[in-house]
C-alpha cells in the first residue's frame, strides 16, 4: 500500500489496483447510485420513504463527520421513518 496526496490508500484486489480517496461533491451522484443499488439488494422488503431523486438530492447536500460533525446518538430505528438503525450527528464547528 502506498500513500499519495489526496489518496487514502492503494491496494490490490484480485490483481487490480483499487484507489480509496475521500469523496467530493462531484462524487455525490455516483455515491447515491451505489447506495440505492445496495439498499435494493440488501433490504428488498424495507420500504423507503424517499424517491430515488430525493435520495440523490440528499447525497448532494449531506455533510459527513469531517467539517465539525460528530456522532452523538445511535438508535435502533424505532423513532425514524424507515424503522432502521441510524446515527444522529451534531455540528460543532471548530
Amino acid at each position: 500500500m502506498r500513500r499519495e496526496a489526496g489518496v487514502e490508500a492503494v491496494a490490490a484486489a484480485g490483481g487490480e489496483a483499487v484507489v480509496l480517496r475521500r469523496a467530493s461533491g462531484a462524487d455525490a451522484r455516483a455515491g447515491a447510485d451505489v447506495w440505492l443499488r445496495s439498499f435494493a439488494v440488501a433490504l428488498p422488503t424495507v420500504a423507503r420513504p424517499r424517491t430515488d431523486a430525493e435520495v440523490r438530492e440528499y447525497f448532494r447536500h449531506v455533510l459527513v463527520p469531517r467539517h465539525g460533525f460528530t456522532a452523538v446518538e445511535w438508535s435502533d430505528g424505532a423513532r425514524n421513518e424507515e424503522r432502521e438503525p441510524d446515527v444522529r450527528y451534531v455540528w460543532r464547528p471548530q
